[in-house]
């Protein structure tokens, strides 16, 4: 799945590890190099949370009867 976005997220000291879409493809989570993941909204392009302190962390989104849920490992 390709985004496409005109907005731009500027900041030297960050580096995106890692990106994963929900199977509906509305949210998207991001891990970065500074610690922290990153829920996004795909259609609105905001960040909806941002949760810090969580270096090297694993993200995914794993479905559970019929209910979609975020989980990450650090």
């Amino acid at each position: 799945i390709l985004i496409q976005s005109d907005l731009e997220f500027e900041d030297t000291q960050r580096e995106m590890q890692s990106v994963e879409m929900d199977p509906l493809h509305q949210f998207a989570v991001t891990t970065d190099s500074l610690g922290r993941i990153c829920l996004l909204d795909i259609a609105s392009q905001t960040v909806i949370h941002i949760w810090k302190g969580y270096r090297n962390a694993q993200v995914a989104f794993v479905t559970i009867t019929s209910l979609i849920k975020l989980i990450f490992y650090a």
